[in-house]
């Protein structure tokens, strides 16, 4: 590949070229939307006190309160596992060296529930309080001494993480306190900036955008796209308003109370003036029930949006794909609430499968890092010992996964060393059930969840093994990006032994493809998709073997489709590895387009093409409980801003990074991909390929053995792109 500075006559601004796409209400690239000022969890600000929680246990309380509130609402929820408890109690201390102590050193503090603080040995406050954020002034000077000093506060709250914060000369609440929950264990605190004292984080809740409701010919009020949002009414009169929503109209117009999937609220109306639901709902379409005393004027939502901007982008010459891409990212915006949710209707709860193509996504388009380190934290097991996370070991295999993607995507050391002890109690836990091939048998686990479509998982499962291979892999990178070598090496060897075992034990030489399970004594042979991607994205398939399974399976359209965009994702995933990018591109087109073509706003959860309404909205046996907004549906923004170009970080926090072009059958096309030194933008015109990158990262090319190293800040141009045959 030959380089050389790039020209001025090569300019393509994905912003600009995707904007005519754009269907988020709170769509801004220059800016935050909603504003999030005032708000703590979301906020950037810097300097002064802080908010001080054990690592782990706001996260918990985030996850908890989400969890009641589905519940609340939804009516068909299932969320398995056994998550972390809320902690009731907070230990903190900070040394620091006073070389005398000055006349006055005061003191304010901020706290929920009742607070015990002392110097050395000196009580200087001991209250009991509840309720909302407590503050309490004085003066430490005469509890000082010159030379060494520490304070030592605790912290007791019920229902909800205890924290404090602490504003005094040189001596705030910050990064360099120590906290526990035992007062034996000592770790750096979880931080959050001080922004009013009306409440804690943990209390807060996502801003509202206020989205007019246009009433159809039907009579119901549509919002235009997918919501998760309070209603408001403007009415009159007296007597009550009951709320319908659906994500389709079949749905709002249904009549039928025991099909439906959210709690229907009812608004009481007296007098005159707007009525709001106390729940969010899931919906695009409202029908409002009211008696002939009420007279409503008008409707609107009041949705739910996290506060953030679009730091990535992409574009290309077919607009089907770049509308694609900015659906994708609605979707995933949609999900990005406290945490990262499944979807808006069902079951508005974290899964670590939708947590992983969430990520992958969100490192493409928005760059929230807080979610995401919120959303890996929430869903870390109790016990791995003792329960697989969500209940399903391939979900506790793909938690190492999405671990380390955020190692490589973000870079954070110090919330990755939080991650390693559980990651090595998982992966210990996992290695226990293991047989001696290492392999793990099937009936060693409760579920093994593949994905809804007919997949075969006795015996000994190749979906859950090479799935094995890759959080080996994975545990491998994270351990290496924190400089635990040993760690690294160890992991890495398993992975490189269970491959190989793998390869030989799953591997049909007379059809010449994978198999998804080995069940003894049993002459049923199965094989699909899911697992035949998987081997190739493991490694388990080598590159001898890549073309007959692209003939034999995955090019094959005998064979019987995935069921789900979250297992189309891997597949397509898989087709990018093996060098079938106008295949992955045909694949976007024609699955997540014709979502589209059937009128959506956001992606599915689950779609077949050919199913008419209304039956195309049934799922699980019920008429409406397929999911219109599914974040794990999101995967065309790391599918189209990544695997197209080939573009991902090598080491940690993108320190260094690959680009590797396809050949995809395109005219142009163009991303700019966040990073935490600044944006990586690539494109392609033809035969040239551009690209820019900041000061902090290292553009690697080559194959491993004749590499070309090239560090930025650098604008370079390539004289080889897309081919566009």
């Amino acid at each position: 590949m030959v380089f050389h500075t790039k020209g001025d006559d090569m300019k393509i601004d994905p912003f600009v070229l995707s904007e005519p796409c754009v269907i988020d209400p709170a769509y801004s690239v220059k800016e935050c939307r909603p504003d999030k000022t005032g708000l703590s969890l979301w906020s950037e600000k810097s300097g002064g006190p802080l908010w001080l929680y054990t690592p782990g246990n706001l996260e918990a309380w985030l996850l908890d309160r989400t969890r009641r509130e589905a519940f609340t609402t939804c009516v068909n929820i299932y969320h398995p596992g056994r998550y972390r408890t809320v902690q009731p109690t907070l230990y903190a201390r900070r040394r620091f060296t006073l070389a005398s102590v000055p006349a006055s050193v005061p003191c304010t503090l901020y706290f929920n529930g009742s607070l015990y603080l002392k110097t050395d040995s000196r009580v200087v406050l001991l209250t009991n309080t509840s309720g909302e954020p407590q503050k309490f002034t004085l003066d430490l000077a005469p509890y000082l001494v010159p030379g060494e000093n520490t304070i030592q506060i605790r912290v007791v709250a019920n229902g909800g993480p205890p924290t404090f914060l602490l504003a005094a000369p040189s001596l705030q609440s910050d990064q360099d306190w120590k906290v526990s929950v035992d007062d034996l264990k000592w770790h750096a605190p979880r931080c959050f900036p001080f922004e009013g004292d009306r409440r804690f984080p943990h209390q807060e809740t996502l801003p509202e955008l206020p989205v007019v409701l246009d009433v159809d010919e039907d009579g119901l009020y549509d919002a235009g796209l997918q919501l998760l949002a309070r209603v408001a009414v403007s009415a009159q009169g007296e007597g009550p308003i009951a709320v319908y929503v659906g994500e389709s109209k079949v749905e709002a117009l249904n009549p039928c109370d025991d099909v439906r999937e959210q709690v229907v609220p009812v608004l009481p109306v007296a007098g005159e003036g707007e009525f709001r639901s106390e729940t969010k709902l899931a919906f695009r379409y409202l029908r409002l029930g009211h008696t002939p005393g009420v007279q409503i004027t008008s409707a609107q939502a009041l949705a739910s949006v996290y506060p953030t901007r679009y730091q990535g982008a992409f574009a290309c010459s077919d607009q089907r794909l770049t509308s694609i891409w900015m659906h994708a990212a609605y979707t995933l915006r949609a999900c990005m609430q406290l945490v990262f949710v499944d979807g808006l209707k069902r079951d508005r709860l974290p899964w670590v499968g939708d947590l992983f193509v969430c990520n992958l996504g969100n490192y493409q388009s928005f760059f929230e890092t807080p979610i995401s380190e919120y959303s890996l934290s929430a869903l870390m097991g109790e016990d791995p010992e003792e329960a697989d996370i969500n209940g399903t070991i391939t979900y506790s295999l793909f938690w190492i996964m999405a671990a380390r993607d955020h190692a490589l995507h973000c870079g954070d050391s110090a919330f990755l060393q939080s991650l390693l002890p559980y990651c090595g109690k998982l992966m210990a836990a996992i290695r226990k059930k293991t047989d001696n091939r290492c392999l793990l048998p099937s009936d060693r686990f409760s579920w093994i969840y593949v994905d809804w479509a007919d997949v075969h998982t006795g015996g000994v499962c190749s979906f859950l093994n090479f799935l094995h291979v890759m959080a080996l892999d994975a545990a491998a990178d994270l351990h290496r990006a924190v400089g635990h070598e040993t760690a690294a090496s160890e992991f890495a060897r398993q992975a490189d032994e269970l491959r190989t075992t793998c390869r030989a034990f799953f591997w049909d030489s007379g059809r010449k493809l994978f198999l998804d399970n080995v069940e003894p004594e049993k002459t049923d042979v199965h094989f699909g998709r899911q697992c035949n991607a998987l081997a190739v994205l493991s490694g388990v398939c080598t590159l001898e073997q890549r073309p007959d399974v692209l003939r034999n399976v995955l090019l094959n359209k005998a064979v019987a489709p995935v069921g789900t965009p979250y297992m189309m994702f891997f597949e397509a995933r898989a087709l990018a590895a093996c060098g079938e990018h106008e295949a992955m591109l045909a694949m976007i087109r024609d699955y997540w387009g014709s979502m589209l073509d059937a009128g959506a706003s956001t992606f599915w959860e689950a779609h077949e093409v050919a199913i008419p309404e209304p039956e195309r909205y049934a799922f699980y046996g019920r008429p409406f409980a397929k999911s219109l907004c599914h974040a794990w549906s999101s995967g065309p923004l790391p599918l189209l801003s990544a695997e197209l170009f080939g573009l991902r970080p090598l080491k940690c926090g993108w320190a260094e990074f690959t680009l590797k072009p396809a050949v995809s059958g395109l005219e142009w096309a163009c991303a700019e991909v966040p990073t935490p030194q600044g944006p990586i933008r690539v494109q392609i015109a033809g035969q040239r390929l551009s690209v820019t990158f900041p000061q902090g990262t290292l553009l690697v090319l080559g194959d491993g053995k004749t590499d070309q190293r090239h560090p930025g800040p650098a604008e370079l141009e390539f004289t080889t792109g897309f081919s566009t045959r």
